[in-house]
């Protein structure tokens, strides 16, 4: 999916939760839009993240974030982190539990879902002892954090969620189309390895550390009696 279908895709879904909170014929201040605002700030995987969050009951809420990214949309401060195809799409359901529901601040305690499909063409580069011409990389990587976190709304419709957390993440890196690929050892020259070779490195386990600052618009709809 090329970047205009993304953006068209993002407004899409959250156009639609705007036109369902408008249509209420009561006061709701239940349902807000995110945009997390460290995201695009990423120097390994710069995106865009927003979500969609809906109060359950008084202690419980769920959220969903999107993030994507391409190369054409990340450009500029991280031309040099990235390659020249660079594309990132994510998923993140949440489940909240707010501590005292009756202060203004709610403290909260979450676990979230997470699931990460990054590409990109890198140039003049390596893995493990293998360097190469130009490379084509692919990095899935999935599992849960739990989070502990405080979101403050202001008067008006705007909010903040700052967040902190630790996880498991489970993450697999594969190389393919590898251009003139040759191994070294300790400096030294090993061999060339054939062209177009597909290598996938060994999958991985590790504690993933999250922080964040999102923020919020919350949305609705003046009651029809005012």
């Amino acid at each position: 999916m090329d970047a205009n279908k993304q953006i068209a895709l993002i407004i899409l879904i959250f156009t639609s939760f705007n036109i369902s909170a408008q249509t209420s014929d009561v006061l709701d201040y239940n349902k807000s839009i995110t945009f997390n605002l460290v995201t695009p700030l990423d120097t390994h995987s710069p995106r865009w993240r927003m979500g969609y969050l809906q109060d359950l009951n008084e202690r419980w809420k769920f959220s969903v974030d999107v993030g994507f990214a391409t190369q054409k949309i990340s450009s500029g401060v991280h031309d040099a982190l990235i390659g020249n195809k660079y594309q990132l799409w994510e998923i993140r359901p949440e489940i909240y539990y707010v501590i005292n529901p009756k202060k203004k601040t709610k403290k909260y305690f979450s676990a979230e879902l997470f699931y990460i499909n990054h590409k990109d063409t890198y140039t003049n580069g390596s893995y493990g002892a293998v360097y190469y011409d130009k490379a084509d990389y692919r990095r899935e990587k999935y599992g849960i954090h739990f989070k502990y976190g405080f979101i403050i709304f202001s008067k008006k419709r705007l909010g903040f969620n700052v967040y902190t957390g630790l996880g498991v993440r489970y993450r697999n890196n594969t190389f393919s189309n590898v251009i003139n690929p040759v191994e070294e050892y300790q400096g030294d020259t090993v061999g060339f390895i054939s062209n177009n070779v597909q290598t996938q490195r060994e999958p991985t386990y590790a504690v993933n550390f999250s922080f964040g600052v999102k923020l919020y618009y919350k949305l609705y709809k003046k009651s029809k009696n005012n």
